[in-house]
């Protein structure tokens, strides 16, 4: 069933990215990893799948549509989720500080990741030590999602570049989501 209003959600981007780490994951399981209800997973994967985003295949399985997925990342959602700064604060790191995307971008052989001139941006968060500029994150839940699933860490923190990066950061962030992308099951 389509919701009658089926514009796309802050919480869509980390659904529309757990299901691209998980495809086929069940509703149950989207909920508890992101730390949403039930209702607002399935609601949202409804969404994905009315914005073309993702498409149901076999029963309630449901895919992402990975090249709407790229271009969604890489040109809308900095306008639809931009980055709410918030004060100084302590958390857990995330965009270009995040220990994941530095790791990754080394992998991948984006080298030219600099930090020097990005503002350390955090999660706002007990259970994190980091301290820098705050940031929304686009799930509530995102400072313990950082613990328990390093592969979505990361795609966050690069979405946090793009949501909160000047045009630099930008760039190197749509050049990264290709090879992150290309990292999925």
């Amino acid at each position: 069933m389509t919701p009658t209003n089926s514009g796309l959600r802050r919480i869509d981007v980390p659904v529309l990215l757990y299901l691209a780490e998980h495809p086929g994951a069940p509703y149950a399981q989207i909920a508890e990893a992101l730390g949403v209800s039930t209702s607002t997973a399935h609601a949202a994967r409804a969404r994905l799948v009315a914005s073309g985003l993702a498409h149901q295949v076999a029963g309630a399985r449901t895919e992402v549509a990975r090249g709407a997925m790229l271009e969604f990342l890489q040109y809308a959602v900095p306008y639809v989720c931009p980055g709410t700064l918030l004060p100084k604060a302590r958390g857990i790191a995330t965009g270009f500080a995040a220990p994941v995307l530095a790791d990754f971008a080394h992998s991948a052989g984006l080298d030219d990741l600099t930090v020097a001139d990005a503002p350390l941006l955090v999660w706002p968060s007990r259970l994190g030590s980091a301290v820098g500029v705050g940031i929304l994150p686009l799930v509530a839940d995102a400072p313990s999602i950082a613990s328990r699933d390093p592969s979505l860490y990361r795609w966050l923190a690069l979405i946090d570049v793009l949501r909160a990066g000047d045009v630099r950061a930008r760039a190197f962030a749509r050049r990264a989501l290709p090879k992150l992308a290309a990292t999925l099951p």
